[in-house]
């Protein structure tokens, strides 16, 4: 069956509140809550699916934001028009393509810009 907590997906996942000291043992990666502003605490602690949604939606700003020029040559992010959610204000993109080109698919290294 299938497992929507965070950890599961991604071990060590944590969503910490606001004033928690945080001092980690190891190299972490740290994004503020804020950064995904469709995303609540609540979905952001308790669904993985709602947090990869999130951290498409804001990938996909990023790269649109891009001059095509400016744009990763072995990166390709594609998306569909925004959709209205059922009563809310908020809009969500159905769909979020996110592409690398790797070297070889054994070790996924992403391939360098040429």
């Amino acid at each position: 069956m299938f497992d929507s907590d965070p950890p599961s997906a991604l071990p060590g996942y944590q969503v910490l509140p606001a004033g928690t000291a945080f001092t980690p043992s190891e190299p972490t990666i740290a994004i503020p809550l804020s950064t995904f502003p469709q995303l609540t605490e609540s979905e952001a602690t308790n669904d993985i699916r709602q947090f990869i949604a999130a951290f498409a939606e804001v990938l996909f700003l990023w790269f649109t934001s891009l001059s095509t020029e400016d744009r990763p040559s072995q990166l390709e992010i594609t998306g569909t028009p925004p959709q209205p959610i059922i009563n809310s204000t908020q809009n969500y993109r159905k769909s979020v393509t996110i592409s690398p080109i790797f070297e070889h698919s054994i070790h996924a290294n992403v391939a360098p810009e040429s």
